[in-house]
């Protein structure tokens, strides 16, 4: 059963579905989304969802599993461990968990990959990094995109966050290098 909530000065209802056979059905019984969320991580969400259902031709992967299997076969001279990861816990008892940033990626019938980025502040940092960990995959794919979700109240700085893309994306040049050492 679903659990109801009253949204923001009651203009909507949340409904958060959880119910274990549900996530049973789809393959997903322990998914980290059958539990409760703070409104901010539902708006992200939403807005995560919105990106996937505008895109109706992709084919959109969501789990681990899925995009490790995509890119093995799109890219499948680039070792797991270029994958973009981080490492849950320490010691023996570490994981590597691959895809932590749980973005949507997408697929098309002519081989293009999408990323999805959804921005929820102002700051750059974290899409710089979101870059960063997925440079080995982009450098081994034939063709991509970045497709970055912006929430209304940053909607006109687009500019700002393509910059910090370039940025990322473009190497530098010989005499900024000289400049920087």
């Amino acid at each position: 059963m679903p659990t109801v909530s009253d949204c923001l000065r009651n203009r909507a209802e949340l409904y958060h579905v959880r119910h274990q056979a549900l996530y049973r059905a789809i393959d997903q019984p322990h998914s980290r989304y059958r539990r409760p969320v703070l409104v901010r991580h539902v708006i992200d969400r939403l807005m995560g969802l919105d990106a996937v259902v505008l895109q109706p031709d992709r084919i959109w992967l969501a789990t681990e599993e899925e995009k490790v299997a995509f890119f093995s076969l799109m890219a499948p001279s680039l070792p797991r461990e270029r994958l973009p990861h981080v490492i849950v816990g320490q010691g023996a008892g570490g994981r590597l968990r691959l895809f932590p940033d749980n973005q949507p990626v997408g697929g098309t019938t002519n081989g293009r990959v999408v990323f999805t980025y959804l921005v929820t502040a102002w700051e750059t940092e974290a899409l710089r990094a979101f870059v960063q960990h997925h440079a080995d995959v982009l450098r081994a794919l034939p063709g991509w995109a970045l497709r970055v979700g912006l929430p209304q109240p940053l909607a006109d700085a687009t500019a700002h966050f393509e910059g910090a893309v370039r940025d990322e994306l473009t190497p530098l040049r010989p005499e900024l290098l000289a400049k920087l050492k």
